[in-house]
């Protein structure tokens, strides 16, 4: 586990430097001696990508999968490089939500906060809330439901799969989930937490 944590030493956290870097750098070795020897096989192959940004990213991904526990992955920094809006203090307040939204945000806030450590409940709640949002101004602007209906959601870039729960919440019948091999391993167990069928969900690459 050190001589891998010592390679990404080699390898510059994407587009971050200095005093950053070395925060992700040492909280990664935190959180990877935390659960040793908690070590699983990589499910997936490593591919040769042509972005020195995500072939940077993916190998931070390979440690963090091999080391660390799932259940520490939210509050990994590499993956809230990527998917932390939950992490960030927002004032909710003066959003309007409807009563269903409010009570699929508290449903799912509590299946992320039994299934990962690192935040609280009321986080994963402001940060279900406010993707809710997002998601009815968009059918206002297209004159057009994206959850409650017949029609499958698809998600690119998924991270802590928080569509994946929204459209199921609201019975739509498939999800697709379009990322990379490493992080559909992390969508995978993040569908798997929310008791999400796997018949019901599509991973391109699978």
């Amino acid at each position: 586990m050190i001589i891998e944590w010592i390679k990404l030493g080699w390898v510059s956290f994407p587009n971050r430097t200095g005093k950053t870097f070395l925060r992700v750098w040492s909280k990664t070795l935190l959180l990877a001696i935390l659960n040793y020897p908690r070590k699983r096989k990589i499910e997936f192959l490593t591919q040769s990508l042509n972005s020195n940004v995500w072939s940077s990213y993916n190998k931070w991904l390979h440690f963090q999968i091999r080391f660390i526990n799932p259940k520490d992955w939210a509050r990994s920094p590499v993956i809230l490089a990527v998917a932390g809006g939950y992490s960030e203090k927002n004032n909710l307040d003066s959003l309007v939500i409807s009563e269903s939204d409010e009570e699929t945000a508290i449903e799912l806030a509590r299946k992320y906060h039994e299934s990962f450590r690192g935040f609280q409940e009321n986080d994963y709640k402001n940060w279900v809330r406010r993707i809710l949002v997002c998601v009815r101004i968009a059918e206002k602007m297209i004159g057009m439901s994206l959850t409650n209906s017949d029609k499958s959601i698809a998600e690119i870039g998924p991270g802590m799969g928080s569509m994946a729960g929204i459209a199921m919440a609201y019975s739509s019948p498939n999800f697709y989930s379009y990322d990379t091999l490493e992080m559909q391993t992390i969508q995978r167990y993040v569908t798997k937490s929310l008791g999400i069928s796997e018949s019901r969900c599509t991973y391109f690459p699978y």
